[in-house]
């Protein structure tokens, strides 16, 4: 749980350092405040992280998830998959398979994650904003697809004459869990002028 506590301090660092100056201000998105306790359990329950009011006035709400520059020469966007190894079943599937957030940002920062170098994250070498309901259709109509086996990096197939996109799927170095990796670039060669559906901004991915 230590590992949760750490990833959400920094996750909440860089949300109100960077995300919200640098990011929502372009989207017209304003953050709402909400209670520290309620935003947790609906993290662990539901993949939401914040939420925000959009330029229409409407709710939206959103999971993002942060790396530092270690990540930088990456191109893709990661979502945690699978904790095959977890002692309690409903907890075997992760943010992949509960994501009920209508919106998920990734970002890859400038700098260190560490609490005595905060100082270092000034901005990021790139970020994705996606629109979950299209990520999670393209799922279900199988032009994105995960594969059977680990694989390190996101690559497109032909299947019955259509361009495919199958995900990196990795697991982290302790063991603990699995996660998929979508290339943005890859991706918008399979979906053309659509990616523009998916994708609602992005700096650094394409």
């Amino acid at each position: 749980m230590n590992n949760y506590f750490d990833d959400r301090d920094f996750t909440d660092y860089v949300h109100d350092k960077l995300a919200v100056p640098i990011i929502y201000e372009q989207l017209q998105w304003k953050p709402d405040i909400i209670n520290i306790d309620y935003a947790n359990k609906r993290d662990m329950s539901d993949g939401i992280d914040y939420q925000a009011t959009d330029d229409m006035g409407f709710k939206i709400t959103i999971q993002e998830r942060f790396r530092d520059e270690f990540y930088k020469n990456y191109n893709d966007f990661t979502i945690r998959y699978t904790r095959s190894n977890s002692k309690t079943p409903q907890e075997r599937k992760s943010e992949f398979f509960k994501i009920s957030a209508t919106h998920f940002l990734y970002g890859i920062t400038n700098g260190k994650k560490f609490l005595d170098k905060r100082d270092t994250l000034t901005d990021f070498v790139k970020y994705i904003v996606i629109d979950v309901s299209v990520l999670k259709k393209l799922f279900r109509v199988g032009i994105i697809k995960v594969p059977e086996n680990c694989s390190s990096k996101s690559r497109i197939a032909i299947e019955n004459g259509k361009k495919i996109l199958y995900t990196a799927k990795r697991k982290n170095n302790d063991g603990s869990s699995e996660f998929i990796g979508i290339d943005p670039s890859l991706l918008k060669e399979v979906l053309r002028d659509k990616i523009d559906d998916l994708v609602i901004l992005q700096r650094g991915f394409y």
